[in-house]
């Protein structure tokens, strides 16, 4: 069988027990043609492409942290991977100068209006999280 991205292996299942007790994720491998990291501030979102597949190191996965995590396939369909409420989002904000920080000091001090949609483009080299 000819697996287009990394499998459980016979010598992982020979393992499980070790882990029986522990909380696992596991999660089917999707296909990618970028990433994308969405954070969300109130009601305002700021997306940033992340084009994990320009090199060998990110190709699988780049993740260190969270937030809004999606893969947009080859065929175009957008798959959510996680959300996490405590994701980093500094690093996004220094590289794309998306103002992230800025919508949370506001957002803190009641502005809570609808900002626009943000969105820039991040390379693999700048993935260092």
């Amino acid at each position: 069988m000819t697996s287009i991205g990394p499998s459980v292996s016979p010598r992982d299942v020979a393992y499980a027990e070790a882990v029986s007790l522990c909380p696992v994720v596991l999660q089917a491998y999707v296909p990618k043609r970028l990433e994308l990291r969405v954070t969300v501030v109130g009601q305002q979102a700021f997306a940033a492409e992340i084009h994990s597949q320009a090199t060998h190191r990110t190709r699988v996965d780049w993740r260190r942290y969270g937030t809004i995590d999606l893969i947009l396939t080859p065929d175009d369909r957008y798959v959510f991977l996680e959300l996490n409420s405590a994701g980093e989002y500094g690093w996004i904000e220094d590289l794309t100068g998306l103002p992230i920080s800025d919508a949370i000091a506001g957002f803190l001090l009641g502005d809570r209006i609808a900002g626009p949609a943000h969105t820039r483009h991040l390379r693999e080299e700048t993935c260092h999280a």
